[in-house]
């Protein structure tokens, strides 16, 4: 194959089960050190916010594009249902393995809950909409519920091991991304059974607490900033 068919040619990388297709890199891109001379994403940032300064019309461009980028996350509901289902195969897989391949798969089932509420934390931004940010809550809550309610070695194994994670203050941090009109929502919302859903993630504050979980998965303090945020901020 000729130099400049390899050029044109795409790579295909895949992420989770979609593929993307990038550019082939060129010879100076991959040349060594050239990621090195590349901007980081922070250097852009001082460029930019230099340029705005100086240039009004950019601040105009960049106010737009994210009033239109708000406009069309306000209409899409990003769902995150299979992470809870994840969570739910792999906890009772565990628990079906025979006793001594169990040993010391508490570590396992910690990385995978911590690499689920990652996911979920990283993928949520506060300008989307407030049903991606309320399926994003009930995701991590119902996450969470499996590691309080499922039986079987692993699981208490997990839950004695008292995780030392952040998985509590991930959650925390997607609470306070909601918007002020977002409450009037939240204060209506309805769970799967049919009641108030802060009522729903009460019930599971409870358990956790119960369970001696709560200062790891800090269901109350996210429950406490769903319920009081909009008359904290007056």
């Amino acid at each position: 194959m000729s130099t400049n068919n390899k050029n044109k040619r795409a790579r295909a990388d895949t992420i989770g089960n979609a593929r993307v297709t990038t550019p082939a890199r060129t010879k100076k891109e991959q040349s060594p050190g050239y990621a090195d001379k590349a901007l980081d994403p922070s250097t852009q940032e001082d460029l930019l916010a230099t340029s705005a300064k100086c240039h009004p019309d950019i601040v105009t461009s960049i106010e737009s594009a994210y009033k239109d980028l708000v406009a069309r996350q306000a209409k899409i509901a990003l769902p995150f249902d299979t992470w809870p289902m994840k969570a739910r195969y792999e906890l009772r897989r565990y628990n079906e393995l025979p006793k001594h391949e169990q040993y010391d798969k508490e570590g396992d089932a910690a990385d995978l809950i911590s690499k689920l509420v990652e996911s979920i934390t990283e993928t949520v931004k506060e300008y989307h909409s407030f049903q991606t940010k309320f399926n994003a809550v009930e995701a991590i809550r119902n996450i969470f519920e499996e590691v309080i309610r499922t039986e079987g070695k692993v699981a208490k194994a997990l839950r004695k091991w008292k995780m030392d994670s952040d998985w509590g203050s991930q959650l925390t941090e997607i609470c306070e991304m909601f918007a002020r009109d977002d409450w009037s929502k939240m204060a209506v919302a309805k769970a799967s059974d049919g009641t108030l859903y802060l009522d729903f993630f009460a019930k599971t504050a409870r358990e956790a607490k119960k369970r001696g979980l709560d200062g790891d998965l800090r269901l109350y303090d996210a429950l406490e900033i769903l319920r009081t945020k909009p008359w904290v901020e007056g």
